[in-house]
């Protein structure tokens, strides 16, 4: 006979509000982060709108700030959406029994371009749309370098 293992009231499994802000807070941050980058490299592009580039120290130019701003914009940006694919993950095994298999593809499709739309052909709409974006992301992610070198 197995031992009787003691249960946990309810109310104790239920997260505290400082169990959710610290397990979203590298989400929480990357959005900031996003954000304080956009807005850095808008402020930058309209000072010198209209004024002829400005001579920095070690050969740095106006584009290359912006190059490296949008880099960094978008890999803040990339960590949200990434996470979203992966918790949907959870949801998607609690609804119903699933293969094992379909815990890859989530996987895959919170890390890569590619994974994202092989996603996309394995899975049922309504976590289609939730894919689309990380793919939508990631192509423009690879437009945009040509939109940047074009503000400039």
């Amino acid at each position: 006979m197995l031992p009787k293992v003691p249960t946990v009231a309810p109310e104790r499994l239920r997260p505290t509000r400082s169990l959710l802000i610290h397990a979203w807070m590298l989400e929480v941050v990357s959005i900031c982060g996003a954000l304080a980058i956009l807005i850095a490299i808008i402020a930058l592009l309209s000072l010198y709108d209209g004024r002829p580039n400005p001579q920095w120290a070690w050969g740095v130019t106006l584009n290359t700030v912006v190059a490296f701003g949008s880099v960094f914009f978008r890999i803040y940006l990339m960590v949200p959406v990434a996470s979203c694919i992966s918790q949907s993950k959870w949801t998607w095994f609690a609804q119903a029994k699933r293969p094992l298999y379909d815990a890859v593809r989530f996987d895959q499709a919170s890390r890569s371009m590619w994974g994202s739309l092989t996603f996309l052909v394995s899975f049922h709409v309504r976590y289609v749309q939730m894919c689309n974006l990380h793919a939508h992301a990631n192509q423009r992610a690879e437009h945009s370098r040509v939109w940047e070198l074009s503000l400039v």
